[in-house]
Parts: C-alpha cells; structure tokens; sequence
C-alpha cells in the first residue's frame, strides 16, 4: 500500500523546503511536469527530472498528485499566487496515507459541484444522466468494486454524446467538459483529476456560467 510521503514528516517539511527553495531559485515554471536539466516545474524541481515512476517512489504520492500540483500554478495568471496554491496544496496533504483513492474523492466533489450547476436542467436531460453515470463509476471504485474498462468508456461516450448537443461555449457545454474530463479512473489515468480540475476552472471563470450559477470569483488561489 501506497504511503504519502514515505510515512515519514521529516520527508515531507524536506519535501516542503526544497518546493519553496526551488520557487525561490528563479528557474521555476508553471509548464506542466517539466524539467530541462536546469529549470522546470514544481515537479520537475522536486525530481530533477520528469519521471513521474520516481515520484511515486521517492514521495510515496500518486501519479495524479504531481500533475494536480502542477496544473493548480497553471490555472493562476499571478506567478506569486501559483506558488502559493502550490505549497498550499502540499502542506494539506497527510503523512502516511493511501492517497490513491483520494483521486475519486477530488473527482466527485467536482462532479457534485456541477451537479448543482445543471440542476436547473430537465430531469431527463442528457448531461444530467452522463453526470449521474460517471459519479456511480467513481463510488464503485470507492467502495472496491472495481469498474471495468469498458464501463468507463461506456460512460465517457455517453459523456461526450451528451456535451456534443449542447450550444458550442454554452454554459451546458463547460459543464459538459467537466464531466467527459471526469470519466476516467485515477487509479490508471494519471491525467484526470488535473484535466477536471482545469476544465472545471475554465467554467467556473466562464462569464455566461457564472451568471448562470450566481457566483463570482476563482482569479485567487484562494477561491480557487
């Protein structure tokens, strides 16, 4: 079993320390998992390398992790400000636990967030039952059932059928985004809680959704 950060503080304040020295260095980036020898990502700095095998080994953090990490310091204009969500989401994360399922934890709570977005749709709307499909996929995974591959591609079809009827850059299509980025299983996709998370974030900042959904905001990387 997977243990974050080696089971071991120490290894975490170091990881933390060498993050923040590395932001400080100036040879950081925000391009996603990158490392040029010199200068790269987050990532990238805390392997010297973009072998995302040695992050899971040395840092006992899954593969979704790295590309989230990086991907938050993405979504943010400010570089002070990506920084800062980057550490932040560093410091939040245990010592000593089984963070793989963590990925469909994250990946539902997008998913609920966009349930409420569409809510106002009809019941038997399309994105409603793609949505609905998907998030049973992930609470399988939770309870141990193990969703078979062709369950998510059923699924991610379905996902994408449903976001293809919907107006092109039409609040129902940003939704829409969410959920078809969503359809994968964390365990195996290494991409999918960042892809959701940024295709979640480029709806929410969406003018039309946010007067759709009432709300303001996620330019900070604290709203965010």
């Amino acid at each position: 079993m997977m243990q974050s950060f080696q089971d071991n503080p120490a290894l975490k304040r170091f990881m933390l320390q060498k993050a923040q020295a590395f932001q400080a260095s100036g040879d950081w980036n925000s391009r996603p998992v990158y490392w040029d020898g010199k200068g790269g990502s987050l990532v990238g700095g805390l392997l010297g390398s973009d072998d995302l095998d040695q992050w899971v080994e040395e840092f006992g953090l899954p593969k979704w992790m790295a590309l989230l990490l990086d991907m938050v310091a993405v979504t943010l204009p400010a570089a002070e400000d990506a920084k800062a969500a980057q550490i932040s989401l560093l410091e939040a994360l245990p010592v000593g636990a089984d963070l793989n399922a963590c990925g469909n934890v994250v990946l539902i709570h997008f998913l609920k967030e966009t349930e409420t977005d569409i809510a106002s749709l009809s019941e038997n709307h399309p994105l409603r039952a793609a949505l609905t499909d998907v998030m049973a996929l992930h609470d399988a995974e939770l309870a141990g059932k193990s969703p078979q591959p062709a369950e998510w591609r059923k699924a991610r079809s379905e996902a994408i059928a449903a976001t293809d009827q919907a107006v092109p850059d039409s609040p129902e299509a940003k939704f829409g985004a969410v959920i078809e980025a969503a359809a994968w299983n964390p365990r195996t996709s290494r991409s999918v809680v960042a892809d959701t998370f940024r295709s979640w974030i480029n709806a929410r900042r969406d003018a039309a959704v946010q007067q759709k959904v009432g709300e303001q905001g996620l330019i900070s990387f604290e709203e965010t």
